[in-house]
C-alpha cells in the first residue's frame, strides 16, 4: 500500500513540475529515477523476505498463511 502512496505522490509531484512554464527534464528525470529506485530497493526487500519465510515454513503452515493473509486483507 504504502508502495502505491509513493508512488502517485510522486506522479503528482511529476505533473507538479511539469506545469511550470520551464521544464526541468533532468530534474523530473532524477524524481523518476530516485522514485523507482527506491520502490525497486523495498520491494526486493519484500522479494527476499518471502523467499526466507517460504524456506522455513512447511507447505502446511504456508497455507494457514495465506488464509489468515486473505482474511486480513478483506477486512
Amino acid at each position: 500500500m504504502k508502495q502505491g502512496a509513493d508512488l502517485e505522490i510522486m506522479m503528482l509531484d511529476v505533473e507538479g513540475k511539469m506545469s511550470e512554464d520551464q521544464v526541468d527534464v533532468e530534474g523530473i528525470n532524477a524524481m523518476i529515477d530516485d522514485g523507482f529506485a527506491s520502490m525497486s530497493a523495498s520491494t526486493k526487500a519484500v522479494v527476499s523476505d518471502y523467499a526466507k519465510l517460504k524456506g522455513t515454513l512447511t507447505p502446511e503452515q504456508m497455507a494457514k498463511y495465506f488464509r489468515e493473509r486473505e482474511s486480513i486483507v478483506q477486512r
